[in-house]
């Protein structure tokens, strides 16, 4: 299983990236890691990534308004790695719970980071559906994987 759902978060992988037509490589290990997300410790570096990888997945399934059954499935989400099972709404709430102490711990990290102004703002250019503002420190750098999104069908 590529995309599995364990403790209500996604890893951002190049799988994912692939999925979201957003090169990972290129986004955490050049200009984060120009940034200094390294220099957050590992613990902290590992959740920003998880962060934005289930901020991504829950932006583009609000953008696109696809049925979050439809969207999971094509993730392939593990329900036997769960701890008990889950509907389709408990693993959106989960993720979204998740996401919610995760932003605690590290408030306003889109900005210390330098890539948005905000979550909504952040996620919806990096999944391309907003163009990046003239003064974005990511203009120049090749964050899509093809010249147009990918949409989930």
């Amino acid at each position: 299983m590529v995309f599995v759902l364990q403790e209500g978060f996604w890893e951002l992988t190049s799988e994912l990236g692939h999925l979201l037509n957003l090169n990972v490589d290129v986004f955490v290990n050049v200009f984060l890691k120009s940034k200094g997300i390294k220099s957050l410790g590992p613990k902290a570096h590992g959740d920003i990534l998880r962060m934005l990888a289930t901020l991504l997945v829950l932006q583009l399934m609000r953008v696109e308004k696809v049925e979050e059954g439809a969207l999971l499935r094509k993730m392939k989400v593990n329900r036997k790695s769960c701890s008990f099972r889950l509907d389709r709404w408990e693993v959106v709430k989960k993720a979204v719970d998740w996401v919610c102490w995760a932003d605690r711990q590290y408030p306003c990290i889109y900005s210390r980071l330098e890539f948005g102004r905000s979550w909504e703002s952040s996620t919806r250019q990096l999944l391309g559906f907003d163009s990046l503002p003239l003064y974005s420190p990511l203009i120049g750098l090749n964050l899509r994987e093809t010249p147009t999104p990918v949409l989930v069908q």
